[in-house]
């Protein structure tokens, strides 16, 4: 076609006579390279035009998927999340948290004045436990009488009835297909409690570890590894148990005596026991406390791990991402803070937080593993 359109009459080798058109062998010559150059040049365009068309339908394909992907993502979001919400939810309906309210629960301004002193809102517990057991001991040494009880103990015990019988009242009244969005502020009231119920057994271990080495008769590193590693689970156990029993007591929340309340569990749940008599000694040797001592110590805290093994990473990243965990779950002893008020206290839009919080939270994760 483009020899035919551009008027030069195609070179044949013979005619029907046998001899060739062309005058001379030289013309002849020219002619089939003429012939050659446009067959050349045809070939190219055909393929350039494939080429054209492949990539075409290549790049349509590809936006054709890219699409449907997106359109299949949104989809399994609509789906999925309100199933992610219901099962947490569950979950948080299968704790029992067993905190009755006190006459001043019921007051319009109870949040903003039992939530609102210093004790409450900050200087709570963030630094993981040792889980060797002198070095247990050197971080909460035994004491005999226990850390003298303090105005902030009250405050804190009262604090943490509030905030469990008003994440209680919350879950009861959770109601729908897709609670997720009214799940974040019962959470964060019991992170909250979690990091008050730690900050108060850690005031009454050195009474319960106290009450330990006096029914021994000496110190609690002479004892045998295993019987080492059982004293200190059962303090801590003991403190968790005057923790409750000061937090549902009427008179004791005025004067809470966490580290004698703990001292009376201990004696009472151990008296005469063989492992502790005097006498018995144990080798110098590492023991290791279980690695979950210290969540367990907080029922909800399988439900709601606070992850405080990511702490250090994140407090020292100055990613936004990073701050919003940090936030969060009060990884620097503070109040944690549900996702929009730490949007608003960063000035950062709520769905931007919510991405920079996952991207974060997989960035911290995955650097505390190969740690």
């Amino acid at each position: 076609e483009v020899v035919r359109r551009s008027g030069v009459r195609p070179v044949r080798e013979r005619r029907r006579g046998g001899r060739c058109r062309c005058s001379t062998v030289r013309t002849h010559d020219r002619h089939r390279r003429r012939q050659r150059l446009y067959r050349q040049r045809d070939l190219r365009d055909e393929h350039h035009g494939l080429l054209a068309v492949c990539v075409l339908g290549y790049h349509v394909c590809v936006f054709r998927r890219e699409r449907q992907r997106r359109t299949n993502h949104g989809k399994r979001k609509q789906v999925v999340a309100p199933l992610r919400g219901r099962e947490r939810r569950d979950r948080l309906r299968a704790l029992r948290l067993g905190a009755s309210p006190l006459a001043t629960f019921t007051r319009a301004d109870a949040a903003d004045t039992l939530l609102a002193p210093r004790a409450v809102r900050s200087g709570l517990a963030v630094e993981p436990w040792p889980v060797e057991a002198r070095a247990f001991l050197r971080r909460f040494p035994p004491a005999a009488q226990g850390e003298r009880t303090t105005p902030a103990d009250a405050q804190r015990l009262v604090a943490l009835r509030y905030l469990l019988w008003n994440a209680a009242l919350e879950m009861g009244s959770l109601r729908g297909s897709d609670p997720g969005e009214r799940l974040d502020p019962v959470e964060t009231r019991l992170r909250w409690a979690a990091r008050l119920r730690l900050t108060l057994i850690e005031r009454a271990l050195p009474g319960a570890l106290g009450r330990l080495q006096s029914m021994r008769g000496g110190p609690l590193q002479g004892l045998p590894p295993a019987a080492l590693r059982r004293a200190i689970v059962a303090a801590v156990h003991a403190a968790g148990t005057a923790v409750d029993e000061a937090m549902a007591g009427e008179l004791s929340i005025e004067r809470p005596r966490l580290a004698a309340l703990a001292g009376a569990v201990v004696e009472r749940s151990l008296a005469g026991a063989a492992w502790l008599r005097p006498g018995t000694a144990g080798r110098d040797a590492e023991v290791s406390l279980p690695e979950s001592l210290r969540d367990r110590s907080v029922p909800w805290c399988a439900v709601l791990p606070l992850r405080d093994d990511l702490a250090t990473t994140a407090v020292a990243d100055d990613d936004p991402g990073a701050q919003l965990l940090t936030l969060r779950f009060g990884w620097q002893g503070e109040a944690p803070r549900t996702a929009a008020e730490a949007a608003t206290q960063l000035r950062i839009d709520p769905r931007r937080a919510a991405m920079m919080t996952a991207q974060a939270f997989r960035r911290l994760r995955a650097h505390a593993r190969t740690r």
